[in-house]
């Protein structure tokens, strides 16, 4: 199956492609097997598939980018440091523009990206396509202050404040380019 060939196996642009040619509805399908039931985007970007094979599958199911938060499975499951996902997260953005705006464990892509090692130009791509963002702090689902990053508030006074992804890239010693582009987009 196209799970398996994306799970087990050093999945290839070739292999990949003869898969879909031969069964072009599975690139459509959830995995079964599994408490949470993927798309075969998110099996790719979770298992490290190549830039080339994710971007097959986005081309060939885009739909699959409005699912299951699956431009933060692209930055959260970032393959390496000397990987450059910008294709990727360009073309999650051109075919689902709103998932710039959707939480995953209280973070909009924005932050995430910034903690999770992203580039300078995924980190300015994010924030172009949604600026509110470098105002925003971690939520819950609930729409209150997320208690899952406690150990991420900073204190002033006696009041607690949950971080700005200037915080972030302060924290992890970003560019002046991105600390610039942040302070821009929210001077406050």
């Amino acid at each position: 199956s196209l799970y398996f060939l994306l799970r087990f196996h050093k999945a290839n642009v070739e292999n990949v492609q003869a898969r879909i040619g031969k069964y072009p509805d599975e690139v459509k399908k959830r995995d079964g097997r599994y408490v949470v039931k993927y798309l075969p985007l998110h099996t790719a970007l979770m298992y490290h598939a190549t830039v080339e094979v994710v971007m097959l599958l986005i081309n060939v199911y885009p739909e699959a980018a409005r699912v299951d938060n699956a431009l933060h499975h692209a930055i959260e499951r970032k393959r390496s440091k000397s990987e450059n996902l910008l294709s990727v997260v360009k073309a999650l953005l051109d075919v689902y523009p709103e998932g710039v705006e959707e939480r995953y464990d209280g973070r909009l892509p924005l932050a995430s990206s910034l903690q999770m090692g992203g580039t300078d130009d995924e980190v300015l791509t994010l924030l172009a396509a949604y600026p509110q963002a470098a105002g925003d702090k971690q939520v819950d689902s609930s729409g209150s202050d997320n208690p899952d990053a406690e150990s991420e508030t900073l204190q002033e006074g006696d009041q607690l404040l949950s971080p700005l992804p200037l915080h972030y890239a302060i924290i992890e010693m970003r560019s002046q380019k991105v600390l610039n582009a942040l302070l821009d987009a929210y001077p406050d």
